[in-house]
Parts: structure tokens; sequence; C-alpha cells
């Protein structure tokens, strides 16, 4: 097992794919690799760069997660099955992983070893002899750590496996002590990290933090005065290019999505239209919205503008974009970590300053998380020297130590109790005890009509949100753009409501509605499934479409918006089920 600790920014990936092909050319008998991730933008920012930089082909390299578009590497001029031509090969293929370059979820890749789920057991045997990379291992809920290191030591040994794990804020899960279990030789990439790396001033000089308004539950409307004042300061610095005078980029970070559209109302009104272009960004924005406000921060065109992005903690993790100041509602001390590695990414601009302040209650999101109960024990001034010296292990090891000690209780339910469960077969309990998200979801599909084309990051330049092969899919079943160059979200779920009553063979059924998945994605999003949500959402959907996986929302504009997502005020303020 290798530990990868570097700060955000400081190019984990780049490393990581270095030491994966190293470990190819060291063991002939390794032939496979997996990376693993908590975030669909994680899986499809590092599946581009992997492919261009590795230069590999649609038949060595694939994507898994439910964005992602159908893939059809085999085509009708190859060999091909006769009945089925060249679709049967393609789903064959994805469904038994025929690839040596693999990214997925990190739900999908624990079910592969925790499941007793048929399909899931297809993937188990391409595990052996493969380098499997854990990223952002600090996204894992602490409960489930020691379950994490007994799956992870016992099929390292049993399938000759090579584990990378890495992450800005790296838990030494192998401290953890498992009856039955030696951590093994713990390989660390960079030894020296601490030294080396998080406390050199051109990362540990990126951001500063500022604690002045964290004391006390600060109000929207105080907050938006210091925003403002703060953001004006700051575009009066003159940076050349890198950050021209009068312009800023400035994040506002909250824990739920209400305060955030009530705070967006009060920079409105009190900034008298100082910035250009104010984006709100949250779990409840369709992905192209996301996609388009992410384009244009990145778009060096727009560098000399004033924009405030205020957003969710959606923006914390795969999220490649490069801002001047921010402010957080401070939860988790890796959390408040992951957004200050949004601020001065790249290292070029001087006077960068994260704010943290006190606005929501964070525990019922993290309540039962050991993170925050150790947080909360930590004085102001251990939290302020871990954030400013990276110390995350001082956090970390208090909470590895508890469980230690907790897992020796012999009145406690801990580990020992779950191995015993795996040496007894108990395949159902052992799968349902080891959940990485334990809050239930359900999916709303909004059926507004979305663009085939998303603008680029570059000036002119337009970005494919519906693939080739996707347009295709959907011209054979006359489905095409309308003169504003858009899809119809109607028009796909009509689609997908009548493949699942189609008649057609087994084989063409499944991977027609694979092929579903990815389209309808980009409609969907994600809330907690809570009885005053859902109820509240019947008023608004269609019952008896809403029966296939998906909230159908046919009067979706009597509480949605494109531009900033749910509207919260027509929930009755429900506002922590909206992230």
């Amino acid at each position: 097992m290798f530990y990868l600790e570097a700060p955000t920014g400081g190019g984990k990936t780049n490393i990581s794919m270095l030491m994966t092909l190293e470990l190819l050319k060291a063991n002939e008998n390794l032939n496979k690799v997996f990376y693993v991730f908590p975030f669909t933008t994680l899986i499809d920012q590092t599946f581009k760069s992997f492919k261009e930089t590795l230069n590999l082909s649609d038949k060595e390299i694939i994507a898994l997660h439910s964005r992602a578009s159908y893939d059809t590497s085999i085509n009708d001029e190859e060999e091909a099955d006769a009945e089925y031509g060249a679709d049967k090969k393609n789903y064959i293929n994805r469904l038994f992983v025929n690839f040596p370059f693999t990214l997925l979820s990190h739900i999908r890749f624990f079910n592969i070893l925790k499941s007793n789920i048929k399909e899931e057991n297809y993937l188990l045997h391409r595990l052996a002899n493969s380098i499997v990379v854990i990223d952002e291992l600090q996204s894992y809920n602490p409960n489930q750590w020691d379950k994490l290191l007994f799956f992870i030591k016992r099929y390292a040994d049993l399938y000759n496996i090579r584990f990378i794990l890495m992450s800005a804020t790296l838990p030494k899960i192998s401290n953890l002590e498992i009856e039955d279990l030696e951590a093994g030789d713990i390989v660390y990439l960079l030894p020296n990290a601490k030294t080396d790396y998080f406390n050199n001033e051109n990362f540990s000089g990126r951001v500063d933090f500022d604690y002045s308004l964290s004391n006390e539950r600060i109000s929207l409307n105080v907050l938006a005065e210091k925003v403002v004042e703060e953001s004006k300061r700051y575009a009066e610095i003159d940076g050349n290019d890198r950050k021209p005078k009068n312009s800023v980029y400035t994040v506002v970070e909250f824990i739920f999505k209400n305060p955030a559209t009530l705070f967006e109302r009060e920079v409105q009104k009190i900034s008298d239209g100082f910035f250009d272009e104010i984006f709100v960004l949250s779990g409840t924005i369709l992905s192209h919205r996301r996609k388009h406000i992410i384009n244009y921060l990145k778009n060096k065109n727009n560098r000399t503008k004033k924009i405030l992005l205020i957003t969710t903690q959606v923006v914390e993790a795969g999220v490649d974009i490069d801002m001047d100041i921010g402010f957080k509602d401070s939860s988790l001390l890796d959390s408040d970590e992951q957004l200050a590695g949004r601020i001065n990414r790249n290292v070029n601009k001087s006077n960068c300053t994260l704010f943290l302040f006190n606005h929501s209650k964070e525990s019922f999101i993290y309540g039962k998380d050991l993170r925050y109960e150790f947080t909360k024990q930590l004085s102001q001034r251990e939290k302020e020297n871990i954030l400013n010296t990276k110390d995350f292990d001082f956090l970390y090891q208090k909470i590895i130590d508890f469980k230690n000690k907790r897992n020796q209780d012999q009145s406690f339910v801990g580990i020992g109790d779950y191995v015993n469960k795996i040496k007894s077969l108990q395949f159902q309990t052992v799968s349902n005890e080891f959940k990485l998200i334990e809050q239930e979801n359900f999916s709303c599909f909004i059926p507004l009509s979305i663009p085939v084309f998303i603008k680029g990051e570059d000036k002119g330049e337009v970005e494919e949100f519906f693939s080739s092969n996707e347009l295709k899919f959907l011209a054979a079943y006359n489905i095409y753009p309308d003169s504003e160059e858009k899809i119809s979200g109607e028009e796909i779920f009509n689609l997908y409501l009548d493949l699942i009553h189609s008649s057609k063979g087994f084989i063409v059924k499944r991977i027609e509605l694979k092929q579903m998945q990815s389209l309808l994605s980009k409609y969907a999003f994600s809330l907690f499934a809570s009885n005053k949500t859902q109820a509240r959402l019947t008023e608004f959907m269609d019952l008896e479409k809403s029966d296939y996986g998906y909230f159908y929302m046919h009067r979706w504009e009597e509480f949605y918006s494109e531009i900033s997502g749910i509207n919260e005020s027509a929930f009755e303020n429900i506002e922590n089920q909206f992230l």
C-alpha cells in the first residue's frame, strides 16, 4: 500500500500516473489499472487527462458512472457477433470491464469488493494483478475506515493488488488495529511531504486564513457587506495579466442551498452592480449549467471581470477553478482546506485570503461524523494550527486512537463483529453494513430543453454536451435538436419509458437502457430522501411517470430555475434537504 500525500493543486494525479507506470514496468504480472473517485467530475477530468497524456484509445480506457456516455469502442466493421453486431460486444466489454484502464466511482468499486449482487461480482476477477488508485480518501466517513482497511489489505494479499491512497488531507488508516490483520509495509511516496511541500511557501503561502468572522453566528447582510468590501479592496490590486486591476474572482461557500439563495439577494441589494456576473452553483444545478459556469471562470478573456461565485460544498473537490479570495461557512477542517485549494490554485497571485465564518448548523450533515465530534473538542488555537500547518494527522490520529480503543471494548459492536460476519458468509449483512454514503437519495428529472453545445474555456470555442454517439442514438428514434439547438427532456423521458415497455430482446433492451443513462442524467439531480420533501414534490410531479427510478417534474417551472436550481420558498424553508 502506497500513501501519496500532497497539497491541493500539487499534482497528485500526475504523480500517481507516474507511479502507476513505474509499477507496471517493474512487475509484468500487473496488467490493469483502476482509478477510484468520490465525484463524477473528478472521473471526467482524469479520464480526459489520461487519454491525452498516455495516448489511450477508446478500447483501452473507460469511465464507469451514470453520467458517462455509453462506450462504443467496437464498430460494425470489426469482428462482431453475427446476430447483434458490435452492440453485443460493446455491452460485454462494459459488463466485464475489458479495458486496461478503468475510472469509476468509489461506490461502484467497493460494491465489487463487498457486494453479493451478480453484476458487481462479474468484475471481481478483474481486480487480480491490478493497480488501484483511491483518490480523496478524506471523503470517506471515519466510521468505515477500519472496514476500508480490512478489504484493502485482504484483497491486496490475495489478488496481488497494489493500492495507492492519496489526498491532500490523508488519514493514515494503516494505524488502525484490526484483529488477524497486520498492516504490512506502507510506502510513503513523499516521506517528507509536510516539510518539503505543505510548509513550503509556494503552497503554504498561497492562501491566508482569516478567522475574524468565525467567533459567532454572522447574519447574511453583514456577511454580504464584508464580501463586497473585501472584493472591492482586492479588485484594486494590479497583478498584471494574472490578475488585472479592477477585476476580482470571489467565491462564497455555504453548507446548504437556502442561505446561498438568500445571500445572493442580499449581495444584489448592496453591491450596486459592482459584480459583472453573479453565479449560483449547488447540487440542484443541472450539469450543463454547472459546466457553463466553470468554463466561464476558466476562460482567460473573462479575467478582466468582477465575478462572484456563490456555491455549496459541491465546489470543494473535482472543480478546477482558480479564485482570488473566498468566504466559507466552516464545517469540517478538511472541507475548509478543500475550498482553500480553489483559491490562488496556480500560485501566481498575492494577498489571497479565505475568510471562515459561522452561519448554518453543520451538525445536520456532520453530526454523526467522528471528524466533527473531535473537531468540536479542539481549541480555536488547535484548529487554526491544523489549517495553517496542514497537520491534519493531529486530528486524524485522535480519531484512530478512539476507534482502536472502542474496537477493543467487548461490549461494542465493531470491526471484530464485522469480520466474523464475513467469516460466517453473511453476505447481505456484510454489504449493508459497509456504506460509504448513508443517506438515502432520490433523483428529480427536470424536462426542460438543454443545449447540444455550451461555450468552451477559450473564446469562440464550443464544447459538446451531447456526444456524437448520443445524438446518433437519439436520431434513430427521431429525436433531434430544435431550432435553438436544444434537446427536449420530455422527449428523452418518453423514449426512456418506451424502451422500458418495449418487447425487444434482453441484450438489445439492456444496451439501449444503458445508453439512456447518460442522457437521463443530464436532466436530473439528487436530493436527500425525507418524507417532508417527497410529499411536497408530489404536487409538482407526474405520478404515473415517476414509477421508473425518477421523480418526473412536469410542473418544474413552479419550483425550479435553470439558472439557480430549486426555489426553496416553494418548500416552506426545508433548507436542510438541499445542498
